[in-house]
């Protein structure tokens, strides 16, 4: 049978990154003020993994304060682009930093190596919340224990979407019980990008962010949602996770 239009499956979600990511890259150098915050209660010689880096555009300004930055991307052309930015930053040691091509679902990274990190705008880009549960989990399993994240997500209920969620509201369950387990989750879309290439989003709530996190196993540290393009409802959720002591990392 059939599926809506609103699937990909991981593979393919990679994909539309991989054929857009130069020009991604281009429309992203500004890094968001919230990021830049998080780093800034961070100590300056802490190791910071940045899952999904994109083009690095947060990696340097951490690099810059002077931490060690390892940026991980499913896209290899963005983790290039990243890994020369990333060389230009800070005292250019190559020795701390560099970016590498890898899924946010198994992190090319030992368990308990990294002190703190980021994993901005790319949740929701993962397809199934099994997905990103398990994204969530290899951040804890690469953190230190103790060692926080800065988690951010697009908001499902902001401006650009909420009348086409209005709408999915009344074709989830009819949707539902043609396509049994096969029927996207209340909250996927795609969308397009300067073109016909379209990008798949989950676009969740804070309540939904924050038990995705907690079923990872991290600890929520904090949790808030802000209006970063949107004028009247908040457009990203924000929540800042820790591994708890006790974990071993697994």
């Amino acid at each position: 049978m059939a599926t809506p239009r609103t699937q990909m499956d991981v593979g393919q979600a990679v994909a539309a990154w991989e054929k857009i990511a130069q020009s991604f890259s281009e429309t992203r150098n500004r890094p968001w003020d919230q990021v830049v915050d998080f780093l800034e209660t961070l100590p300056e010689d802490a190791t910071l993994v940045d899952v999904a880096c994109g083009n690095g555009r947060h990696g340097v300004i951490a690099r810059k304060m002077g931490m060690r930055v390892i940026g991980v991307d499913a896209s290899l052309e963005l983790a290039d682009i990243a890994r020369e930015r990333l060389a230009e930053a800070g005292d250019k040691d190559a020795s701390q930093a560099d970016a590498v091509g890898g899924s946010a679902m198994n992190l090319p990274l030992a368990r308990n190596s990294v002190d703190h990190g980021l994993f901005i705008a790319a949740l929701h880009n993962i397809p199934g919340r099994e997905g990103r549960v398990q994204a969530l989990r290899e951040l804890r399993r690469v953190l230190r224990p103790r060692g926080m994240a800065l988690v951010s997500v697009w908001a499902r209920w902001q401006d650009r979407f909420a009348d086409h969620y209005v709408k999915e509201l009344l074709r989830h369950v009819p949707r539902k019980l043609r396509y049994g387990d096969e029927a996207p989750e209340f909250g996927d879309i795609l969308i397009p990008w300067q073109g016909d290439e379209m990008r798949f989003y989950h676009l969740m709530s804070l309540r939904e962010t924050i038990l995705t996190c907690k079923q990872a196993g991290l600890f929520i540290r904090d949790a808030w949602s802000e209006k970063l393009a949107s004028q009247w409802l908040p457009d990203n959720h924000f929540v800042v996770v820790e591994k708890p002591q006790n974990v071993d990392g697994a």
